[in-house]
This record gives structure tokens, C-alpha cells and sequence, in this order.
């Protein structure tokens, strides 16, 4: 798939718990509203982003969830998984993780690390890749490989504030 071919440039996975939901529709906004600096927009790059997927703002009644959310994640470029220590309980979260991955689009899954460490707040599919191995006498085998992904980390800090640490992300994107 080309990326002009792609309806959303992003799928935003969380959990559905207040914190990350939160977080989700903050990053929602931002990337809906975000504009390329002209500096990049010289060289080509659009001035704006395609639109961005959050289910609750995109899917508000289905009648075929598990549908809509697979047709999403296909129409979507890049897939942002918003990390807590909530998310690692969510199956639907691992499901997206493992669906994209099906896709081929493993170096397109960006977590969003929002508290605790990656061993708490990241789901299992984030670090292992179940791959098929044919041994020498021709039977498959499952293996988990360990994967270290890519993250974005806004973890407040000493000293700084979660604003400032928002702000930073967004001008950093």
C-alpha cells in the first residue's frame, strides 16, 4: 500500500480508562490540528495530516466493532499505542498491536508512554513477535521473538510538569 493510499496517517489505541482516554483525545486534537512547518511543506510534505483515527470519535455506534476497528487499522499509515499501566490489561489494545504487525507495519507502531515503566505500561505484543519457524523436518513451530519498541516518552519528571512535557511532543512531532 502507498502512503497517499491510506485514509488515516494515524490509528490512536488505548485503553478505556479516564487517564487514557485523556491523554487519546489531547493527542487526537494535536495531530488533527497539526501544521507542517514550511520549511518541510518546501520539500513537499503535505501541509497537513490526514485525518486520525480515536474510535470513540470515529466509531460512535457499530454494528460490527471487530470489522470497523480491522478496516481502521488497514486504512491506517502508523499506529499509536498510548502506554499506562492500565493498557497491558486491555485485549483490544494487543489485538490492534497484533493485527498491525500482521499488516507488515511493525516499524510503524509508536508507544506513547504517559507513567510507570515500559515493563508496566506496555502491552505484550509491543515487546514479542510471534513468529512461524519451519524446523529441518518440516513442522512449524511458534516462537516469541523480543522486540524493543519504538516509544515517545511523557512521563512527567521532577521539576517538569505534564503540560510542559505535552507541549515539548507536540513541537517535537
Amino acid at each position: 500500500m502507498e502512503d497517499s493510499d491510506f485514509v488515516y496517517d494515524a490509528f490512536i489505541s488505548y485503553r478505556h480508562v479516564d487517564r487514557d482516554r485523556k491523554c487519546a483525545k489531547w493527542l487526537f486534537e494535536k495531530l488533527e490540528t497539526y501544521r507542517t512547518p514550511k520549511s518541510l511543506q518546501r520539500l513537499g510534505v503535505p501541509k497537513r495530516l490526514k485525518k486520525i483515527f480515536r474510535d470513540e470519535d470515529e466509531l460512535p455506534t457499530s454494528s460490527d466493532l471487530n470489522k470497523d476497528i480491522y478496516d481502521a487499522l488497514i486504512k491506517s499509515r502508523f499506529l499509536i499505542v498510548i502506554c499506562s499501566t492500565e493498557t497491558p490489561k486491555s485485549l483490544w489494545v494487543d489485538k490492534e498491536i497484533q493485527i498491525f504487525r500482521e499488516l507488515g507495519r511493525d516499524n510503524r507502531i509508536i508507544a506513547l508512554l504517559i507513567e510507570s515503566e515500559p515493563a508496566r505500561s506496555f502491552p505484550y505484543s509491543l515487546f514479542h513477535i510471534k513468529k512461524h519457524l519451519i524446523r529441518s523436518d518440516g513442522s512449524l513451530i511458534d516462537v516469541d521473538e523480543e522486540k524493543e519498541p519504538l516509544a515517545a516518552d511523557i512521563r512527567p519528571r521532577s521539576g517538569e510538569k505534564i503540560k510542559y512535557l505535552k507541549r515539548m511532543t507536540y513541537r517535537s512531532n
